[in-house]
């Protein structure tokens, strides 16, 4: 039995998870996309001293800025902890839907992708990676946006690899996925007040030394590394030390695009509509009806 915990950025997973996790002697694993990589904590809002102390974590600090982690690496990954670490409730937490999503409803076994093709593949123009995709593969070029360069690095690289049609792959009914019982929780909270929580967390983050953080990670990666490139906020930082963009531009720039991820998270976990609802303005009182709700997921009331 596995409990999954999800919501938008700033909702309060964390905390909730790490106790949770305490409360039923497991641990936590993170389905966050951002924290996987080494040295991004302010931005990404990695649990911090207090939670780490509740509890074990998982997937947290596992990569470098250039290395790329995908959800198929979740999912191989959060599958072999939960196999190695047998415990009462396992706690799954995070706001990365593709990577819940992928989780529960399963994804295909691509073989592992030679780093030195995914480089080729990455040196590529736009029109080049489009007009190399559509050539091996017009169903999956008709399926991914001319604009998503990401889907398409990724579906030509398996190509070239296994020269296999990726929509062979997509199409076929293997696939590696979560076989235990899980219940699914829901974080919310009101609209306008979490766009202003994430205000308040984007100041605190700088207070916090996130410029600092980002000019140190700069003395070991370039700016267009993996990590920089997905994660908001930091590619704004960058631009910040090389004076694009002044301090109270760079602030009012990534609020705007954090409440903006927020509202697409929002739309993501709409794939979910099983996961049960949990209003999260007062902690305390969520903290006792989640505790309560996973009492009777273990003993088989719901």
């Amino acid at each position: 039995m596995i409990l999954i915990i999800y919501g938008p950025t700033a909702s309060g997973k964390t905390s909730l998870a790490a106790e949770i996790a305490r409360r039923f002697g497991s641990y936590v694993i993170s389905a966050d996309s951002m924290q996987v990589y080494r040295g991004m904590d302010v931005g990404t809002a990695k649990p911090g001293a207090t939670d780490l102390k509740l509890c074990r974590h998982f997937l947290l600090d596992r990569c470098n800025l250039a290395e790329r982690f995908s959800a198929g690496d979740f999912v191989h990954e959060c599958l072999a902890i939960l196999a190695e670490n047998n415990t009462s409730l396992p706690v799954v937490a995070g706001g990365t839907g593709l990577y819940l999503y992928s989780l529960i409803n399963g994804i295909h076994d691509f073989p592992p992708i030679p780093e030195r093709l995914k480089l080729m593949v990455s040196e590529m123009t736009m029109t080049e990676l489009s007009t190399e995709l559509l050539k091996a593969d017009p169903v999956t070029s008709a399926r991914i946006s001319a604009h998503d360069r990401k889907r398409q690095e990724r579906a030509l690289s398996i190509i070239l690899h296994t020269g296999r049609k990726y929509s062979s792959w997509i199409h076929s009914d293997e696939k590696t996925v979560l076989r235990q019982k899980y219940l699914m929780i829901n974080l919310t909270i009101p609209r306008d007040e979490l766009y202003n929580k994430i205000k308040f967390r984007v100041e605190s983050m700088f207070s916090n030394g996130w410029v600092e953080e980002v000019r140190n990670l700069l003395e070991h990666y370039p700016e267009d590394s993996y990590g920089f490139r997905q994660a908001i906020g930091y590619r704004e930082i960058c631009r910040h030390l090389r004076g694009l963009i002044d301090l109270k531009q760079l602030k009012d720039l990534i609020k705007q695009k954090t409440c903006a991820y927020a509202k697409r998270q929002l739309t993501w976990f709409n794939k979910f509509p099983h996961g049960v609802l949990t209003d999260n303005r007062q902690p305390g009182e969520t903290l006792k009806k989640v505790e309560s709700l996973c009492r009777e997921f273990q003993s088989g009331k719901i």
